[in-house]
């Protein structure tokens, strides 16, 4: 039996979902180039068709609940993160513009842009073999 070809309206619908997925942001790799609390510069590592990507200028930072306690038990120091200018980390994309968040309530969105690699939020440092006791 002859193989059938593909009608024009599913190739149509299969490219357009090719190219939507190839330019949604979700998740990279990337290096400190500047540490400016409380964000940072990042430079995506991935190289894309043989191009680096663009910095990144203002990625945020996630702290979890940090919590510090020395060898007796003692929790009165605050913990503090710990980057610096070379360290690789994950960085997670927004899903919507977060020029306006302060960290002290709501903020409009300012953009209908989806998915921008410039809503960067750093979620940790990938981990080297000297990180580890």
């Amino acid at each position: 039996m002859a193989k059938k070809e593909p009608d024009w309206i599913t190739l149509v619908v299969k490219n357009i979902l090719s190219m939507a997925n190839k330019s949604i942001q979700v998740a990279y790799i990337g290096k400190i180039t500047k540490l400016t609390p409380p964000t940072a510069s990042i430079q995506p590592l991935a190289v894309i068709s043989g191009k680096k990507q663009n910095i990144v200028p203002k990625a945020r930072f996630i702290t979890l609940p940090l919590e510090y306690t020395d060898d007796r038990g003692d929790k009165s120091q605050n913990a503090h993160l710990n980057y610096k200018d070379g360290d690789n980390v994950l960085v997670v994309v927004l899903d919507k513009d977060d020029m306006y968040f302060t960290n002290k309530g709501t903020f409009k969105v300012d953009s209908d842009r989806m998915h921008a690699s410039d809503f960067s939020i750093v979620v940790g440092k990938v981990a080297d073999a000297d990180d580890f006791k």
